[in-house]
Formats: C-alpha cells, structure tokens, sequence
C-alpha cells in the first residue's frame, strides 16, 4: 500500500521596496550661493537607484545623473524641493526638502566659503578675510604697527599697511636712514 505524497509548491514572492533617500530634509545656503548637495539615500534591496526633481521646486534647479542637486540661491525666502527615488524595478517614493537661506556673517568684504569639515548644505561657512583683516568674521582690523616696524619714529596703523612718523633727522619708509 503505496503513500500518496503531496507535493507542496510555494511561489516564493519577493517583496521590491522603494529606496529612500536619507539627506537630511533640512539644508542651508547662503543667498547668491551656487550650491551643489550630494543626495544620498538607500534601497532596501541594494538596487540601483535614481534620484529626480520634481515639479513644484524651482525650474533652475537640476540634479545630476551622480544624484547632486545643483542650485543658485537667488532668493532670499526658504525654498522647498521635490524629489522622487526609483529603483530599477520601478519601486520609488518622493521626498522634500527644505533650503533656508542665511546671510554671510563676514565683515570688511570678508568671503563666505563652506567649511570643509562639514558636509554641504550643513550652514556650516568660514570666513575669508581681505587683507589686513583677521578674526571669525574678519572683524579685527590687523595692528601692522605691533611690530614696531619705524626704527626711528613713530608708527601710525592703516589698513594692510602702516606709516612712520620720523624723528627729526630721519628719512625713509622706517626711517632707517639718518
């Protein structure tokens, strides 16, 4: 007496879930910038991914085929934007982002440029200061004179530069010459 065996057929079906992309939602530029963010993200299932804009963020922005959002922050107003991720099995999901706009805190024509330590987009800026200028903001003006530079006078501070006063019967730019 033979056992009837029963085959069991189990159709394994797998489940494709969307990437997401994980830049922070809320980014900074500073007005006049040209801004050029990496988005990153990650699916689920390790797929390729592509990352795109979409309506309702600003006509002149773009994101590369690398997922960098390049932007020129012409307005003063925080700005949104939309993206959707897609995987190649057509699995995708949107996300927006914020893009508040901040003033360049640098005094003297001081120049902001983003600070390497931080990632783009972070608000994180140093200043770069014009000559003559020093400090967080370049907001000290460099006492040239401090190194007592008139050998035979006295030293009056300009900006970038200083001037010498000479005692009598002394010439010349440190009044070095009797």
């Amino acid at each position: 007496h033979g056992h009837n065996q029963i085959l069991k057929l189990h159709r394994h079906i797998s489940v494709n879930f969307p990437p997401k992309i994980t830049t922070p939602s809320q980014r900074y530029a500073l007005h006049g910038e040209h801004l050029t963010l990496q988005l990153e993200g990650e699916d689920p299932e390790d797929r390729p991914f592509e990352i795109e804009i979409m309506n309702g963020s600003p006509p002149e922005a773009t994101v590369t085929q690398s997922s960098v959002l390049v932007w020129t922050a012409r307005a003063f107003n925080s700005t949104e934007f939309f993206f959707r991720a897609t995987d190649e099995c057509n699995a995708s999901s949107t996300f927006n982002m914020t893009i508040d706009i901040l003033s360049c805190p640098c005094v003297n024509d001081g120049i902001c440029i983003p600070d390497a330590e931080y990632p783009r987009g972070s608000g994180m800026y140093v200043c770069s200061c014009q000559a003559g200028y020093e400090g967080q903001h370049c907001e000290k003006e460099i006492d040239e004179c401090l190194s007592s530079p008139c050998i035979n006078g006295t030293c009056v501070d300009g900006i970038n530069n200083y001037t010498c006063q000479c005692e009598r019967g002394f010439t010349g730019f440190n009044c070095e010459q009797e």
